[in-house]
């Protein structure tokens, strides 16, 4: 496209742009009479001007372009293809005006450069641009077709790939199934790569089945490789569809005239381990060899999760070790990763640090991800300061923790004692890092705070997490409500409590039981009964605990027909009497003379 304009730089008038009309035609068009019997003869003005300041380009270079070379057919090529440069930004406005050149007869120069131009309005986020400029060309050559008019063959099977990968990676799946169509109605054959879009855009978009019917009717032995097939299979596998895969695998020989390669493998052999079939995934190890087929890390490091997802982890190292032994294929840090996240999760710190000195020796490097497993690991394990030392050592190597590592961190330090100078170490560090608390942290800090008994810091804490706009869960508030009851602050909890409808966040049980007992407690037994009226309208449906404390209520308000009633509804959802309520109702009906009406009760 046009040159960007770079600093200052003379415009030449709008006359002296019009002598410029016939650079900028298509080479396959012939060359258009521009005189107007209209207008005296006098040659139709390109608006040339407007687009350089539309595009905040310079035409200069192409008058002197054209004055070096008066015989050059020198076309839109110029303009296309300067504005296809990486720091040119092609904008909704920029869009418009190709289909402006384009109604004056100026097109990219062949279809190469119009799929560039294509690729590049898609990923400027304008696919429906893209789009629309992709069907006026289309149009454009319609117009010219048995005239010698047109702009010639730009759209071609590379355009329309183009513009499939646009729509496909902005999910707009109905123009791919439509422009896919439209191909075979303009006499265009796809080939491997349209078909390679369109198989991966059905298989991503749960649409395995189609894309299997669409695979038999491709004649894959025109195609370079087998990725077609395993696009499919990798597909069928993520569905789930394990049966299916398994016998496209058996087909591909003799159907499709490919052999199954590494690749087709791992894809199966990933799906029976998702679905916790690892000797299914480990016999396939056999065909494997039988096939002539080798394993490759990705072989290795899917069986050694799927081993250690299911609980085998003396297994998966077992087949570690094996493999290393018998092939080249000695592991890499993912492998490392997966063994020694497995057993931190089952707190055998001894065997990972083992593991994890295994891998230093072998040469490999932790990576980000080895870090982030071992500091969570270890923190899940107990050993916080180990933690904590693979954080101080991941910064010395360079690496910067993120948000996530220092949350696992915080929450870690928060379940110890006399941690607090630690944790607000940590917290300074993040903001010297630039990184900023957000919920989570929020919440832990929270839970940190109201544990030590520190309510204004508790408070504190949640005023800030609102300010900056994150949303507390049910959790903070239940935190929240509770140290503010058990403080006896019932006010300061019923204040939060109502704040909750503001975040769209509905109390549960809980809550609600928090509250009643505390209400209980400062003998407000109407407002308890009251409290829970409120919560079964709202459709959260008590819990024995809760029915427990309301029958406590209506004792101490004498109540009995209300509680009887209760009773009832206690029975249909299957609360149960604890041993106290038990013995006060027993006492209670009888004092009251109900005591045969309470006694279908008691069995619940």
């Amino acid at each position: 496209m046009i040159l960007l304009s770079r600093g200052r730089r003379n415009f030449h008038d709008v006359s002296s742009f019009c002598s410029l009309a016939s650079l900028f035609r298509h080479p396959s068009r012939p060359k258009e009479n521009t005189s107007d019997s209209n207008n005296g003869g006098n040659p139709r003005k390109i608006p040339l001007l407007k687009w350089c300041q539309r595009c905040n380009i310079s035409a200069a270079p192409i008058h002197q372009q054209n004055s070096r070379h008066q015989d050059l057919d020198f076309s839109g090529s110029f303009v296309f293809s300067d504005l296809l440069k990486n720091d040119h930004v092609i904008t909704s406005d920029i869009c418009d005006v190709f289909v402006e050149m384009g109604e004056f007869g100026v097109f990219p120069s062949g279809p190469i450069q119009f799929g560039r131009l294509i690729s590049k309005i898609c990923r400027s986020g304008h696919a429906e641009k893209a789009w629309k400029y992709f069907h006026f060309v289309k149009n454009k050559e319609g117009e010219g077709e048995g005239e010698g008019e047109g702009t010639g063959s730009l759209v071609d099977v590379r355009s329309c790939n183009t513009l499939l990968i646009g729509l496909n990676n902005c999910r707009d799946f109905e123009k791919m199934n439509i422009l896919f169509s439209s191909m075979k109605d303009w006499g265009m054959c796809p080939d491997e790569f349209t078909h390679g879009i369109v198989l991966n855009h059905l298989c991503k978009s749960n649409r395995a089945g189609d894309a299997l019917k669409l695979l038999d009717k491709i004649d894959l032995r025109t195609t370079s490789d087998i990725i077609l097939c395993n696009t499919v299979i990798n597909g069928l596998c993520k569905e789930g569809r394990l049966e299916d895969a398994m016998k496209l695998l058996s087909e591909i020989p003799q159907k499709y005239g490919r052999q199954p390669n590494t690749e087709t493998y791992n894809c199966i052999i990933n799906g029976y381990c998702k679905l916790g079939e690892v000797d299914v995934a480990t016999k396939l190890l056999v065909r494997m060899k039988d096939e002539g087929v080798p394993l490759d890390m990705i072989t290795v490091n899917t069986l050694i999760d799927g081993m250690c997802r299911i609980g085998n982890i003396g297994s998966a190292l077992m087949f570690f070790r094996s493999t290393a032994a018998d092939t080249s294929l000695s592991g890499n840090v993912v492998t490392y990763s997966i063994l020694i996240g497995a057993y931190l999760h089952t707190k055998n710190v001894n065997k990972a640090t083992e593991l994890f000195d295994e891998m230093l020796r072998s040469g490999h490097k932790p990576d980000f991800m080895m870090h982030h497993i071992m500091i969570s690991g270890f923190v899940q394990a107990g050993g916080i300061d180990k933690a904590c030392s693979i954080a101080s050592q991941m910064r010395k190597e360079g690496f910067q923790l993120d948000v996530r590592d220092y949350n696992i961190l915080i929450n870690g330090l928060s379940k110890c004692k006399n941690s607090n100078k630690k944790i607000h170490k940590l917290l300074e560090e993040m903001n010297v890092a630039g990184l900023k608390p957000d919920g989570v942290t929020y919440n832990t800090l929270i839970f940190f705070s109201t544990k030590r008994g520190d309510i204004s810091t508790t408070n504190r804490l949640f005023n800030d997490m609102v300010r900056r706009g994150y949303k507390p869960t049910l959790v903070t508030y239940g935190i929240l409500i509770h140290d503010h009851c058990k403080t006896a602050k019932l006010d300061e909890a019923m204040r939060i409590f109502r704040s909750m409808s503001e975040t769209g966040i509905r109390p549960n049980n809980a809550i609600y039981s928090i509250l009643i007992n505390c209400l209980k407690n400062e003998k407000k037994f109407d407002e308890a009964v009251s409290l829970f009226e409120e919560m079964c309208a709202g459709g959260v449906v008590p819990k024995s605990n809760t029915y427990n404390l309301v029958l406590a209520c209506l004792h101490e308000r004498n109540s009995v027909e209300e509680a009887l009633r209760l009773l009832e509804s206690m029975e249909e959802n299957g609360g149960k009497l604890n041993c106290n309520t038990l013995k006060t109702l027993v006492e209670w009906f009888s004092s009251a003379g109900q005591i045969d009406k309470f006694k279908r009760f008691i069995h619940a």
